[in-house]
């Protein structure tokens, strides 16, 4: 219950952890319109 005592501390830690994983993120979330190579594609 601590993070819901202190939600602005949760939600720092939160925006934290995107913005430390915006890394990894870029990789996950840009290929959205594409997650699987197409079989038809080359």
């Amino acid at each position: 219950m601590y993070p819901f005592a202190n939600p602005p501390s949760f939600v720092f830690l939160f925006f934290a952890y995107v913005m430390e994983r915006e890394n990894d993120a870029q990789f996950i979330v840009k290929p959205t319109h594409k997650p699987f190579p197409k079989p038809k594609s080359p």
